[in-house]
């Protein structure tokens, strides 16, 4: 297995070396930043990241050049963290049988729950001025969506169809992408939604029927894949974006600025790059970094601020510890 391990990386390693002399003349846009072993879900626009380092157990808040570990260890789902660096996620309940519960943790680590009258609750997105989204189950009635912010709580509709709808984003117009599924843990046939005009819209997903919306942008630009490929969706039509050639292709993110990040597989394997789509145009973005990273490789790109950084996961080499980096704008 370690050998295998070996020639699928020392594969990677090639095929970025081919591609980045390729694009040796051209100027790096990004300026790479390590940070180290870590699981990380996002980050605000000052580029702070909330994640698991090292041991995978606790979260913490990258920021100043390292991990800072919370106060009371923050176990929890973690969704994302905002510009005052306030967390929210999913809290783990501490005793057997007890549901989880969205909650939000301050910037000192303090905690609050965002529902607590509600029978179980999951936080799943932070937009980065603070309004928290996720999905609740009141008592004896069907789970909804919610937007908390500021000590108020707003109840949505949720969609017809499916037992949860779970936010994935929202923009400055409370737009919201969301997914249908019949389970919080997981779906096989999420059906890919917008909130918009006060009331959720199914976007397309013909003919698989499946997909899964990730973000929306202030344009009301929706990102995410349907199948195996990553489009958007705007104004009710859907467009493919295109991928470098593999299985599989997705996208996470897009910032205001339309630019939009994910991951896309080169080969059948199904082994990805981090990319970004700019214009409709594909790139990887190991070619378009300072330098290479001297642990692993960016294999996906999960969020992209307004500033233009983008946050990139990966894996180290001969193992299956994740790496996160952080690419700055030059």
């Amino acid at each position: 297995m370690q050998l295998m391990t070996k020639f699928v990386l020392s594969t990677v390693r090639a095929a970025l070396l081919v591609l980045a002399a390729a694009s040796a003349s051209a100027q790096p846009l990004y300026h790479l930043v390590d940070l180290g072993q870590a699981q990380v879900y996002d980050f605000n626009n000052s580029g702070e990241a909330v994640g698991n380092p090292h041991d995978g157990q606790h979260g913490a808040l990258w920021y100043d050049g390292a991990w800072h570990s919370f106060k009371h260890n923050l176990r929890a789902d973690l969704a994302g963290v905002d510009d005052n660096r306030t967390i929210v996620g999913t809290r783990k309940p501490a005793v057997l049988g007890r549901n989880p519960a969205a909650a939000a943790w301050t910037a000192d680590g303090q905690r609050f729950d965002l529902v607590p009258e509600a029978v179980e609750s999951y936080g799943t997105f932070l937009r980065r001025d603070g309004s928290a989204y996720g999905v609740m189950r009141p008592h004896g009635k069907h789970p909804v969506p919610f937007m908390w912010h500021d000590g108020s709580l707003e109840a949505y509709p949720y969609a017809k169809g499916s037992r949860w709808t779970r936010p994935t984003g929202a923009n400055k117009s409370n737009q919201i992408s969301a997914n249908g599924v019949s389970t919080m843990g997981g779906d096989s046939c999420p059906k890919p939604l917008l909130f918009t005009s006060g009331a959720w819209v199914r976007l397309d997903a013909a003919p698989y029927g499946c997909g899964s919306a990730a973000a929306v942008n202030d344009s009301g630009v929706v990102v995410g894949s349907v199948g195996t490929h990553a489009v958007t969706w705007k104004d009710g039509v859907r467009t493919q974006l295109p991928g470098l050639g593999g299985s599989f292709d997705s996208a996470f993110d897009i910032n205001a600025a339309g630019v939009i990040v994910g991951q896309s597989a080169y080969n059948d394997a199904g082994h990805t790059h981090a990319v970004m789509w700019r214009d409709g145009v594909l790139t990887m973005l190991d070619t378009v970094i300072d330098t290479q990273p001297t642990q692993g490789y960016l294999g996906y790109a999960i969020a992209i601020n307004d500033a233009g950084q983008i946050l990139v996961s990966g894996r180290e080499d001969n193992s299956n510890t994740s790496h996160a980096w952080r690419l700055d704008p030059l």
